[in-house]
């Protein structure tokens, strides 16, 4: 069943069923976002579930957005489950990649989408749960595809150290992104029960990588906070902290840090 962590609202906008509709789901986790001829976010929902229940919390989630009167809406669906392949441009083949993608994380009740990005010369090749396809397709007339490893590498930080880990937490995963002297390392999402969980993979990350702990940039974003005690782990780890910068008057009109969303507001500047 759906858990609502979050539900932010402009008070000034008067709803209508005529919206964009961002929906970004994990494994656990989903958020939508309700966008006006302006891109701007209007209205967000962010719930978590238990993996066990997804399609039962996919059908509940579905209700909700029909019940919003927003299904002739344009809908956009930012994928954030972990079964993706990343491959250069020039080494991509649909059939073996399709292939090595379900040997690695069985994919076999999967639709295998792509996504081609011409700025690092990459084939994002990635598995969205077949419930969940066809689930969206009977529910809405248009809707396009986009995995989370895709926004990320489409979006750069504003930070331009050569050494740096992009990471963006939910309640039970985060995933990463890895530059060494600007060059694509690693990709890949991880799960966490305690901030030490995450600590330790980080840290395993900089010995394989041959990145020192002293000098490699780590730019947070998603749900982390300074104050909490997976950020003070961090802090006894690593030098070189700080959120993701992001204009989110949204979260700031509810007294929250605008990096709670920055995945949201991302996605919404790749697809909008």
């Amino acid at each position: 069943m759906l858990k609502q962590l979050f539900h932010l609202k402009n008070g000034d906008i008067k709803a209508t069923g005529n919206h964009t509709i961002l929906l970004e789901i994990g494994e656990d986790y989903c958020c939508t976002a309700f966008c006006g001829d302006d891109k701007t976010i209007n209205e967000l929902h962010y719930y978590t579930f238990d993996a066990i229940d997804f399609k039962e919390s996919i059908k509940q989630l579905l209700d909700k957005l029909q019940t919003s009167e927003a299904v002739n809406s344009k809908l956009f669906i930012c994928a954030a489950f972990p079964q993706a392949l990343l491959t250069p441009i020039k080494l991509y083949k649909e059939e073996t990649e399709s292939e090595l993608l379900n040997t690695l994380y069985d994919v076999n009740n999967s639709n295998i989408l792509k996504d081609e990005i011409e700025a690092w010369q990459i084939v994002n090749v990635y598995a969205v749960p077949h419930f969940l396809h066809q689930a969206i397709s009977n529910s809405f007339a248009s809707a396009d595809f986009i995995h989370a490893y895709t926004v990320l590498l489409k979006t750069p930080n504003d930070i331009t150290a050569e050494n740096q880990i992009a990471i963006h937490f939910t309640t039970t995963t985060f995933r990463v992104k890895v530059l060494k002297n600007k060059h694509l390392q690693l990709m890949q999402t991880f799960t966490y029960s305690a901030p030490l969980d995450a600590v330790y993979v980080l840290l395993k990350i900089c010995t394989e990588l041959q990145l020192q702990q002293s000098e490699v940039h780590i730019i947070l974003s998603g749900l982390v906070e300074e104050n909490s005690a997976l950020y003070k782990e961090l802090y006894q780890y690593f030098l070189n902290i700080r959120f993701a910068n992001a204009s989110d008057s949204l979260a700031e009109q509810n007294n929250l840090p605008s990096h709670f969303f920055t995945s949201l507001h991302n996605f919404s500047a790749c697809v909008l």
